[in-house]
C-alpha cells in the first residue's frame, strides 16, 4: 500500500485478494487487482436542474486517472510499462471483455467519484466536534447512530473511530432493550483531542 504518492490519485493498495469474490471467466481473469484513490477539488453541490453534473465529474476523474496512467505509473509498475514511455502504462495489460486495443481498454476498467452528499467526508476540524451527536442521540426511539462522523471520542475519519462508535451503538442497544451493562472499555474513548 502506498499513501503519498502523486496527487490526485496518492493512495495505491494491491487488492488482489479479492479477485476470488469476484465472478470472473478464466478467458478475462486478472491476476491483479488495484484500487487507486485520492481526494478530488471539491465542486461544491450543484443545483438539482445540472443533471449534467454527475456526468461531467466521472468524465473529469477519468481524465485524471487517464493522465495518471500514461504519466506516473512506472514508478509503481515498471514492469508494465512500454519501452516508448517507461513512465506509462502497457494498456494492453488491462483486462478488457470488449477486446479493446490501446487506451480504449481503460473503460472496461471499474472508476467513480464520490460527489453524493451522502459520500462527502466529514472533516474534524477544530470547533466541530460539538456539532456531533453522540450514538444514542439520533432523536427517534431505537434509532443508533454509527460511524466515524459521530462523536464517538476519537472524532477523526477513519476505521478506527468507526468500530469505536460501533461498540458504543452496541453499548447503548444492550443498556437500553436488554438491560446489560457493556462492561469492556473503549480504549480511545475518552482520549478526545479535538
Amino acid at each position: 500500500m502506498v499513501g503519498s504518492y502523486v496527487e490526485p490519485l496518492d493512495t495505491y493498495a494491491d487488492m488482489s485478494d479479492l479477485i476470488q469474490r469476484e465472478n470472473l471467466s478464466s478467458e478475462h481473469y486478472p491476476y491483479n487487482l488495484a484500487y487507486f484513490t485520492g481526494v478530488i477539488a471539491d465542486s461544491g453541490i450543484p443545483p438539482s436542474s445540472d443533471r449534467d453534473f454527475p456526468k461531467r465529474e466521472q468524465e473529469k476523474v477519468e481524465k485524471q486517472a487517464i493522465n495518471f496512467l500514461e504519466n506516473q505509473i512506472g514508478n509503481l509498475w515498471p514492469k508494465a510499462t512500454t519501452p516508448e514511455n517507461p513512465q506509462g502504462l502497457n494498456w494492453d495489460l488491462l483486462v478488457d471483455i470488449k477486446n479493446q486495443q490501446g487506451q480504449k481498454r481503460f473503460y472496461s476498467q471499474y472508476w467513480r467519484v464520490n460527489i453524493d452528499p451522502s459520500e462527502r467526508y466529514v472533516l474534524s476540524v477544530p470547533g466541530s466536534t460539538k456539532y456531533r451527536l453522540k450514538t444514542d442521540e439520533s432523536g427517534f426511539n431505537n434509532l443508533y447512530l454509527t460511524g466515524d462522523w459521530i462523536d464517538n471520542g476519537y472524532n477523526s475519519g477513519c476505521v478506527e473511530a468507526t468500530v469505536m462508535s460501533a461498540m458504543q451503538a452496541a453499548r447503548a442497544i444492550l443498556k437500553q432493550i436488554f438491560e446489560i451493562e457493556y462492561a469492556k472499555q473503549i480504549i480511545g474513548e475518552r482520549d478526545s483531542w479535538f
